[in-house]
């Protein structure tokens, strides 16, 4: 019995010598779970770049002051006048005009001839620009639009209708009132910096010896003369007149002719400049202001009402008295 308990405990020692040696099995490592696949996105349409600020903007064109220049019925043109003002941050360009009391409507411009007599012509370009933030004033002896083959009368109260084409704004329509003289303009809002003294200080004008030269019946035209005087530190313009003795008041000017005639022409630069502290003398065979289209005989002892309108000073109004002669003139002050 106990040889057979001595073999059962030997046979157990072997058995657990054997486990012993045996090589482990590995565990087998746990298989990674595969990810799902992400799930594909559909595209979103693209989205356009945010515009700039100056990209997006466009001109912003308003016209101011427009008018138009009275003119004689015989006349074949007439001229408009006015201000065309972009407070856009991009440039445009006035193209064309269109009007139905013009045959046809133009752009021009006034320019020195050799001769220094002053002309016009169309526009350099064929357009006139317009400035981003800026301005471009049209006016007498400058830049203007001309009315060819007028349809209707310009006289003082007509109102023409009138279209203006620009290359990004389109077409401005508006009605232009036909006047004797320019509007008043209206004063920017902008502050002007202080004037020192002598800045600010006025022309002093005064005007003496005027009379109107006696013409017959049957003529047309009349002509006045006068001296004006400015005795102020700063110089003014002669810029217009008006009378109701006139269908048209102009300014003019006598010059000599190629062929050695004298001939008369609308003063250079549309105005008659008076210096500070001096006098023009509007005389016969040199300045002179013409009464065109006569509404009453300029015979001797007649007196004509006569508004001259100055670019500082305003409207100075007088009677002047037509004569056979010019009145002698009064000895200025000798200085001393």
């Amino acid at each position: 019995m106990f040889k057979r308990f001595l073999g059962l405990v030997a046979i157990l020692i072997v058995l657990g010598l054997l486990a012993a040696c045996a090589s482990p099995t590995p565990t087998p490592a746990p298989s990674p779970t595969p990810k799902p696949a992400a799930p594909t996105s559909v595209a979103s349409p693209t989205k356009p770049a945010a515009l700039t600020p100056a990209a997006s903007s466009a001109p912003q064109i308003t016209i101011e002051g427009a008018w138009g220049r009275q003119s004689p019925k015989m006349a074949a043109a007439g001229a408009f006048y006015m201000t065309i003002r972009n407070t856009g941050a991009v440039a445009d360009k006035l193209i064309a005009g269109k009007s139905a009391g013009c045959g046809t409507v133009e752009l021009h411009e006034s320019y020195k001839m050799p001769d220094g007599t002053m002309g016009m012509r169309l526009v350099t370009g064929g357009a006139i620009e317009i400035p981003a933030n800026g301005q471009v004033e049209l006016k007498v002896g400058g830049l203007h639009i001309m009315c060819i083959d007028k349809k209707v009368e310009f006289k003082a109260g007509v109102k023409v209708p009138l279209t203006l084409v620009f290359e990004k704004s389109g077409e401005k329509t508006l009605e232009v009132e036909i006047r004797e003289l320019a509007p008043t303009p209206v004063a920017s809002p902008t502050k002007p910096a202080a004037l020192t003294p002598a800045a600010s200080s006025a022309p002093q004008i005064t005007i003496e010896g005027a009379w109107g030269r006696q013409s017959p019946k049957m003529a047309a035209a009349g002509a006045f003369y006068m001296t004006i005087r400015n005795t102020g530190a700063v110089a003014d313009k002669l810029i217009a007149g008006k009378s109701a003795g006139c269908g048209t008041v102009e300014l003019h000017e006598s010059y000599k002719m190629p062929d050695g005639t004298m001939g008369m022409r609308l003063v250079t630069g549309g105005a008659i400049e008076i210096p500070a502290n001096g006098q023009v003398e509007l005389k016969v065979g040199g300045l002179h202001i013409m009464c065109i289209d006569k509404k009453v005989e300029f015979k001797a002892g007649v007196k004509v009402p006569l508004t001259l309108v100055f670019e500082k000073s305003g409207e100075k109004t007088l009677e002047v008295e037509i004569r056979e002669l010019a009145p002698t003139p009064v000895a200025s002050p000798t200085p001393k």
